[in-house]
Protein backbone atom coordinates (compact mmCIF):
# COMPACT_ATOMS: atom_id res chain seq x y z
CA UNK A 1 0.00 0.00 0.00
CA UNK A 2 2.79 2.37 0.78
CA UNK A 3 4.13 1.66 -2.64
CA UNK A 4 0.72 2.75 -4.49
CA UNK A 5 0.91 6.64 -2.79
CA UNK A 6 3.92 7.22 -4.92
CA UNK A 7 2.65 6.07 -7.65
CA UNK A 8 -1.05 7.85 -7.28
CA UNK A 9 1.09 11.22 -6.45
CA UNK A 10 2.73 11.21 -9.64
CA UNK A 11 -0.11 10.57 -11.59
CA UNK A 12 -2.32 13.31 -10.11
CA UNK A 13 0.64 15.32 -10.83
CA UNK A 14 0.83 14.49 -14.12
CA UNK A 15 -2.95 15.61 -14.41
CA UNK A 16 -1.93 18.43 -13.04
CA UNK A 17 0.55 19.94 -14.95
CA UNK A 18 -1.00 18.81 -18.32
CA UNK A 19 -4.55 20.20 -17.67
CA UNK A 20 -3.23 23.61 -18.87
CA UNK A 21 -2.05 21.97 -22.09
CA UNK A 22 -5.51 20.43 -22.92
CA UNK A 23 -6.86 23.53 -22.23
CA UNK A 24 -5.04 25.92 -24.74
CA UNK A 25 -6.53 23.03 -27.32
CA UNK A 26 -10.27 23.06 -26.15
CA UNK A 27 -12.31 26.06 -27.99
CA UNK A 28 -13.19 28.26 -25.81
CA UNK A 29 -17.45 29.76 -25.56
CA UNK A 30 -18.27 32.61 -27.17
CA UNK A 31 -19.19 33.64 -23.66
CA UNK A 32 -15.89 33.72 -23.11
CA UNK A 33 -14.86 36.12 -25.32
CA UNK A 34 -18.16 38.16 -25.05
CA UNK A 35 -16.98 38.51 -21.29
CA UNK A 36 -13.57 39.55 -21.78
CA UNK A 37 -13.89 42.15 -24.74
CA UNK A 38 -17.09 43.67 -23.29
CA UNK A 39 -15.21 44.24 -20.48
CA UNK A 40 -12.25 45.67 -22.26
CA UNK A 41 -14.51 47.98 -24.08
CA UNK A 42 -16.64 49.21 -20.95
CA UNK A 43 -19.72 47.30 -21.97
CA UNK A 44 -23.13 45.83 -20.59
CA UNK A 45 -22.85 42.29 -21.35
CA UNK A 46 -26.03 40.10 -22.60
CA UNK A 47 -27.93 43.27 -23.00
CA UNK A 48 -31.69 42.81 -23.13
CA UNK A 49 -33.29 44.53 -26.13
CA UNK A 50 -37.10 45.78 -26.52
CA UNK A 51 -37.86 43.15 -28.73
CA UNK A 52 -36.90 40.63 -26.12
CA UNK A 53 -33.54 39.34 -28.05
CA UNK A 54 -30.02 40.04 -26.24
CA UNK A 55 -26.90 41.92 -27.59
CA UNK A 56 -23.59 40.50 -26.19
CA UNK A 57 -22.13 43.32 -25.89
CA UNK A 58 -23.51 47.25 -25.36
CA UNK A 59 -21.23 49.98 -25.35
CA UNK A 60 -21.67 53.43 -25.31
CA UNK A 61 -21.41 53.67 -29.05
CA UNK A 62 -22.27 50.40 -30.34
CA UNK A 63 -24.33 47.22 -30.04
CA UNK A 64 -21.39 44.29 -30.86
CA UNK A 65 -22.87 41.11 -31.87
CA UNK A 66 -19.28 38.21 -30.78
CA UNK A 67 -19.40 35.52 -33.22
CA UNK A 68 -17.01 32.89 -34.48
CA UNK A 69 -14.97 33.50 -38.10
CA UNK A 70 -17.57 31.23 -39.76
CA UNK A 71 -20.27 32.61 -38.67
CA UNK A 72 -19.42 36.09 -40.15
CA UNK A 73 -22.82 36.06 -42.38
CA UNK A 74 -24.93 35.42 -39.81
CA UNK A 75 -22.89 38.37 -37.24
CA UNK A 76 -24.24 40.58 -40.22
CA UNK A 77 -27.80 40.61 -39.37
CA UNK A 78 -27.34 39.78 -35.57
CA UNK A 79 -25.21 42.71 -35.56
CA UNK A 80 -27.75 45.09 -38.04
CA UNK A 81 -31.32 43.91 -35.75
CA UNK A 82 -28.50 44.77 -32.24
CA UNK A 83 -28.30 48.41 -33.74
CA UNK A 84 -31.70 49.16 -34.95
CA UNK A 85 -32.85 48.16 -31.22
CA UNK A 86 -30.26 49.97 -29.22
CA UNK A 87 -30.44 53.22 -31.57
CA UNK A 88 -26.26 52.04 -31.29
CA UNK A 89 -24.00 51.87 -34.18
CA UNK A 90 -23.75 47.93 -34.98
CA UNK A 91 -20.26 45.76 -34.51
CA UNK A 92 -19.17 42.78 -35.13
CA UNK A 93 -16.03 41.04 -32.85
CA UNK A 94 -15.10 37.93 -35.42
CA UNK A 95 -13.31 35.47 -33.06
CA UNK A 96 -10.37 34.50 -35.41
CA UNK A 97 -8.62 31.32 -33.93
CA UNK A 98 -6.78 29.67 -37.02
CA UNK A 99 -4.78 31.18 -39.76
CA UNK A 100 -7.53 29.97 -41.68
CA UNK A 101 -10.00 32.51 -40.66
CA UNK A 102 -8.97 35.10 -41.90
CA UNK A 103 -10.46 34.01 -45.45
CA UNK A 104 -14.02 34.50 -42.99
CA UNK A 105 -12.74 38.27 -41.98
CA UNK A 106 -12.09 38.82 -45.73
CA UNK A 107 -15.71 37.66 -46.94
CA UNK A 108 -17.37 40.28 -44.32
CA UNK A 109 -15.38 43.06 -44.83
CA UNK A 110 -16.42 42.73 -48.95
CA UNK A 111 -19.98 42.58 -48.20
CA UNK A 112 -19.77 45.29 -45.69
CA UNK A 113 -17.75 47.50 -48.24
CA UNK A 114 -20.18 46.56 -51.05
CA UNK A 115 -23.13 47.44 -49.44
CA UNK A 116 -21.63 50.37 -47.37
CA UNK A 117 -23.03 48.97 -44.19
CA UNK A 118 -22.47 50.95 -41.23
CA UNK A 119 -20.47 48.05 -39.43
CA UNK A 120 -17.61 48.40 -37.42
CA UNK A 121 -15.56 45.23 -37.46
CA UNK A 122 -12.74 43.99 -34.84
CA UNK A 123 -10.91 40.91 -34.35
CA UNK A 124 -10.30 38.72 -31.31
CA UNK A 125 -8.35 35.37 -30.35
CA UNK A 126 -7.62 33.15 -27.47
CA UNK A 127 -5.01 35.70 -26.88
CA UNK A 128 -7.53 38.29 -24.68
CA UNK A 129 -7.11 39.96 -22.24
CA UNK A 130 -8.91 38.83 -19.49
CA UNK A 131 -10.15 41.64 -17.70
CA UNK A 132 -11.45 41.31 -13.87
Amino acid sequence: MVRKAPLALAATLLVLLSAPLWAEDEPLSGKWYSERWCALYGGQIGFRMADGGRCDCLTPSHAVEVAPAREWADAIGWSLRAGYQTGRRPGIVLIQEEAADSVHRQRLEAVIDRYSLPITVWTTSRGVPAVD
